[in-house]
């Protein structure tokens, strides 16, 4: 009998055990995860940042040849958006690798769409931003479509920046209160005071 308890001691501990490493191993494992999509969403966050002023400095050029008043001004500052581009499109694939990569660690529908936003407002700014006519009036064209663009962009960047906070924030720790005591309590433990005069003995 007693052999039988002990066994059945030793089989309750040990399923115990198998449960708390079970536990701990799929802890781990989820928090692992995680930090892969943390990270992937921080470097879309980042490379997004970096692009912005890029896209606003083309956007500001494009105007420009817009408004320019004579004909070899415009050609003159198209040349120097074409270089300014080239250049850009140089860093597209980071962006690129950075999307597809937090697109495929996101498990959290509100995440894809926020990437899905930025992805497709970036790719209309690059687009529209491959300005190597001089026709001024397609030029000013895309300068509003690409204002537009950029403001999607921006707004993608926050929602996105939002979101990670929402999920990926750890909780503010919270501090401890102390019970509160009550009236009745504080009055029960607090010493009475004597007024009168005091008897003496014998």
């Amino acid at each position: 009998m007693a052999n039988w308890l002990t066994l059945r001691r030793s089989a309750r501990q040990f399923a115990d055990s198998q449960s708390s490493t079970e536990s701990r191993f799929n802890a781990e494992q989820l928090e692992r995860v995680r930090n892969q999509q943390r990270s992937s969403i921080v470097e879309v966050l980042h490379v997004s940042t970096l692009w912005m002023p890029n896209l606003t400095s083309i956007c500001a050029q494009m105007a420009q040849v817009a408004n320019a008043p004579h004909e070899s001004e415009s050609l003159t500052k198209v040349v120097s958006i074409a270089e300014f581009y080239s250049n850009v499109l140089t860093l597209t694939a980071d962006f690129d690798r950075a999307l597809i990569t937090a697109d495929l660690l996101a498990t959290d529908v509100e995440t894809r769409r926020c990437l899905e936003a930025i992805g497709e407002a970036f790719l209309e700014c690059v687009t529209l931003a491959d300005v190597l006519d001089s026709d001024s009036k397609a030029i000013a064209n895309k300068v509003r479509q690409m204002i537009e663009s950029i403001t999607k962009l921006g707004q993608a960047v926050s929602d996105l920046r939002g979101r990670a906070v929402e999920l990926y924030r750890p909780p503010a720790p919270q501090l401890p209160t102390p019970p509160l005591r009550s009236s009745q309590h504080q009055s029960d433990a607090a010493p009475t005071r004597q007024t009168g005069p005091q008897p003496t003995a014998g």
